[in-house]
């Protein structure tokens, strides 16, 4: 009896430990290393700004790219909504330790000159490194959950291009 106790014991925590290593991957990535900006010391000596790529993948299964700037105050990171920025829009799905993505642009605030108005779709593999690592377009993003509302904030009412997912 003893022996089917532990058994069923051993079942358990193999199960446990199973369902703990399932990857989350929602939520907001940005770039392992950040070059911040400090504000000048009479606008806000606490600010820092840094251009980059925020990547979100929604528990839904939708992807976006913010090419964007984002603010550090204190603890609390946030996106721009006065500076320039592009937003590509799609889908994810996992695939082993990779993440296939499709997207496209939807939204830009200042058009390149030269460029097309409409850019053809992008699918891409991403590797994910571990939870909180993973390599997107040779450059390695990191979890960054206190992105997430700002980026839902300012992805709400932008849709997706035709064929983006």
């Amino acid at each position: 009896m003893k022996r089917v106790y532990l058994l069923l014991i051993v079942v358990l925590i193999g199960s446990a430990v199973g369902f703990s290593q399932e990857t989350d991957i929602s939520g907001a990535w940005v770039l392992a290393k950040l070059h911040w900006q400090p504000a000048p010391a009479k606008v806000d000596r606490h600010l820092k700004s840094s251009q980059t790529e925020v990547l979100y993948f929604a528990k839904d299964t939708r992807f976006s790219l913010l090419d964007c700037t984002i603010y550090q105050r204190d603890a609390s990171l946030t996106v721009s909504k006065g500076d320039a920025q592009g937003i590509y829009l799609g889908s994810w799905h996992l695939s082993g330790s990779d993440i296939v993505v499709k997207y496209q642009l939807a939204y830009r605030t200042i058009e390149i000159l030269g460029k097309q108005s409409k850019e053809e779709g992008h699918n891409v593999v991403l590797k994910l490194l571990n939870k909180q690592t993973l390599v997107f377009q040779g450059k390695t993003f990191r979890k960054e959950p206190r992105l997430d509302v700002s980026v839902e904030d300012d992805l709400r009412g932008i849709h997706s291009p035709e064929g983006a997912r």
